[in-house]
Parts: C-alpha cells; sequence; structure tokens
C-alpha cells in the first residue's frame, strides 16, 4: 500500500494518534498521522483490512475536511 501525504495539511493542524508509513511527494518516507493523508490514501487505508462501509468513510472524510462520497465513486 503506497499512501501519499497531502502537503497541504500540516503536522500540528491534523492529530489522531493514528501513524501510518506515508510518501512525501518528493519521495521521502516518513511515519505520518492518517489525518495528513491525501484523500485517495485515507479511502485506501480505511479499506485495507477488506471493510467497506461508505457511511463511516464519509463520516472520517468530513471530519479530515474531506468532500464526502458517493456510492458509484471509486476510493
Amino acid at each position: 500500500m503506497n499512501l501519499k501525504i497531502d502537503p497541504s495539511r500540516g503536522e500540528a493542524e491534523y492529530r489522531t494518534g493514528i501513524y501510518v508509513r506515508a510518501q512525501h511527494a518528493d519521495g521521502r518516507w516518513e511515519a505520518a498521522d492518517i489525518a495528513r493523508l491525501d484523500e485517495p490514501s485515507l479511502s485506501l487505508w480505511l479499506r485495507s483490512r477488506g471493510g467497506e462501509n461508505l457511511w463511516a468513510e464519509n463520516v472520517v472524510r468530513i471530519v479530515f475536511g474531506h468532500e464526502a462520497r458517493q456510492d458509484t465513486e471509486a476510493p
């Protein structure tokens, strides 16, 4: 799973205490809080254990300032 950090999401601005290995745009890797992931990476991580719950995913997206998705949209 190749998770990406959203460069516009500052480290101090978003914190959950849940860290994953994620990549910066310049290729550097770090342990980043899931709140700093870009939206496609957040969706990928939320579904990484085989689950799919659009309602729960949308709640997390909205809390982190992303748009809610419709049933027909891919992560």
